[in-house]
């Protein structure tokens, strides 16, 4: 039927005119012919993937090691007291002070009858020495007189010599020898008196009434009251300079390895963002417990080389370290990066419409990008987060986006 009204309507061309029947057939084939021209491309469309893709390039790229720490003072110290009654304190927490301010003071302690009591302590245990000595010397003395004695009168043959023999033996087994320990304690009583003799004196020189600032500050923490008795062990004040501050951080084995002397840090803290650089190393890891168990962790400080107006000591801030930089580094978005059960990194690269797996050297990496330092020419393109549905020879469409 329908090869009859092509034929007439080629007919018709043929002759120059159209019939209005030919008209109502022809439009519903051609209809028809459509519909199916775009069920087969559709079909063919079904067969691929949309995805994003995107070129390796060549740029700067920076790694950065993200952690947190707590703003301290460069310039911190803490006062001990003396051993005494406190007289009057002249700070109070938050005070700004001056270098030889008097911050504490105390009532006068007698020092010196101290000194004469240790002398005299001293005079008597070389006196109880000299007389020990002397004493074992004597003993030592009438043993040998003794000894003497009786190795003249065995030469004779008198009965009353013989008595004599013996009662000298006698006398000479009653005197009670002094041992070399006992001479040694004597003189280490000697030894400890002119020790204390030398502390005594010590004390007398540096004794002081009052603590004085070494240095300019703010009273950041107070601990004696007037009328007190202070015994020297504990610190009673502490002064910061909360003009100069650093950042004290701790890192744990990882990423220690990764930080070095003098790099560059941003210091992060509200809305505000502050420069920096890694100023100190602990050389020793030490052990700390917490909540969650024993956790062990270096030290590490760094400068802050803005002004500090708006920065309080105890507060923790945000830091990012710059660990890395290159300034022509090939690299791709990370979120095109795969890694395999054994660890090696991969990604699918879009060639003539299909996906090709390709193995990768990673290197250093930002927040969005990473350098790959081999698998990759400059320009060849990898397929953003690919699905799982992806493989190796896959049929891709591509969409590129610009970044």
């Amino acid at each position: 039927m329908i090869k009859l009204i092509l034929y007439k309507n080629r007919m018709n061309i043929l002759e120059g005119c159209y019939e209005k029947e030919d008209l109502f057939w022809a439009i519903p084939i051609l209809i028809l012919g459509a519909i199916l021209g775009v069920s087969i491309i559709n079909k063919e469309k079904g067969k691929f993937q949309e995805v994003k893709v995107e070129k390796a390039v060549k740029g700067e790229l920076k790694e950065y090691l993200s952690t947190n720490g707590k703003i301290e003072s460069k310039e911190s110290k803490e006062y001990f007291g003396i051993q005494g009654k406190v007289k009057k304190v002249n700070v109070k927490v938050g005070q700004n002070i001056k270098k030889g301010e008097v911050l504490v003071v105390y009532y006068a302690l007698d020092l010196a009858s101290n000194v004469k009591q240790a002398q005299l302590q001293y005079s008597n245990a070389l006196l109880q020495n000299r007389e020990l000595i002397s004493q074992r010397q004597e003993i030592l003395n009438n043993k040998k007189e003794i000894d003497e004695s009786i190795k003249a009168l065995e030469k004779s043959s008198n009965p009353q010599d013989l008595l004599k023999i013996q009662s000298l033996k006698e006398k000479k087994a009653s005197l009670i020898n002094i041992s070399d320990e006992k001479i040694k304690q004597s003189e280490n009583s000697v030894e400890l008196a002119k020790i204390a003799v030398d502390v005594a004196k010590e004390n007398l020189k540096n004794s002081k009434s009052q603590i004085v600032a070494e240095s300019d500050g703010v009273v950041t923490s107070l601990n004696v009251k007037e009328g007190a008795m202070d015994s020297g062990a504990q610190p009673l004040l502490e002064v910061q300079n909360i003009k100069d501050l650093q950042v004290v951080i701790s890192l744990n084995k990882y990423d220690v390895s990764k930080v070095k002397l003098g790099q560059k840090v941003l210091i992060n803290s509200g809305n505000s963002e502050y420069k920096g650089k890694i100023s100190f190393i602990d050389p020793i890891a030490k052990e700390v417990i917490s909540g969650a168990g024993k956790e062990t962790s270096l030290k590490v400080k760094a400068d802050i080389l803005d002004k500090t107006e708006n920065l309080k000591i105890g507060f923790d801030v945000d830091l990012d370290i710059l660990v890395s930089e290159t300034k022509n580094a090939l690299k791709i978005p990370s979120e095109a990066i795969k890694i395999d059960k054994k660890g090696s990194s991969y990604v699918y690269l879009v060639k003539n419409g299909k996906t090709a797996e390709r193995k990768i050297k990673v290197g250093i990496q930002s927040d969005l990008e990473t350098e790959i330092l081999e698998g990759l020419k400059l320009s060849e393109k990898v397929i953003l987060n690919p699905k799982e549905s992806i493989k190796n020879g896959t049929l891709v469409k591509e969409s590129l986006e610009e970044k």
